[in-house]
């Protein structure tokens, strides 16, 4: 039904992976983040076909704190030859306290008007089917990665994207 109704609808696709904040104590005042090399392997799959990769974590320490409202802090993912998972420590207001990558495979936390150019300057315009195509290009070949098996299935997954383009 989508296809049909955006037939002739130009999208831009990013993708985007939900960080859970890592706590040493509950209403604590800082965060730590991790990006585990898988999220980097599926970053470098979606470079192949100019998919840009987001990831946000929420800025909180309780699970009671979490709401609609929560601020969350953004970072851009990108290709990286290194094989290393990367640790951030954040304070609640949004800076890095400790931690870093060596070659520039993060970029964060990102100001509103970073993500909107990483949105309008590192993605393409693309028809729908186009995009759909693109994303199971993605999926497919990042389907065997990592040796991670939860509940839902195999590895890191992120949510896709498709924005209007005006």
């Amino acid at each position: 039904m989508a296809r049909l109704s955006a037939a002739g609808t130009k999208v831009r696709i990013i993708a985007v992976f939900a960080r859970r904040p890592k706590v040493l104590t509950p209403n604590d005042d800082e965060i730590f983040v991790k990006f585990n090399q898988h999220l980097f392997e599926i970053t470098s799959n979606a470079a192949k076909v100019s998919i840009p990769v987001l990831a946000g974590v929420p800025l909180v320490t309780s699970l009671m704190d979490f709401g609609l409202h929560t601020n969350c802090a953004w970072f851009h993912l990108k290709e990286t030859a290194l094989k290393e998972d990367t640790l951030l420590r954040l304070s609640l207001d949004c800076n890095i306290i400790t931690g870093k990558t060596s070659d520039q495979s993060i970029t964060g936390p990102l100001r509103e008007e970073q993500i909107l150019e990483c949105i309008c300057h590192q993605t393409q315009q693309s028809s729908w089917d186009d995009a759909i195509q693109r994303i199971r290009i993605v999926r497919s070949d990042s389907e065997d990665l990592g040796a991670f098996y939860g509940l839902f299935g195999s590895g890191y997954k992120p949510f896709y994207m498709l924005l209007l383009d005006s």
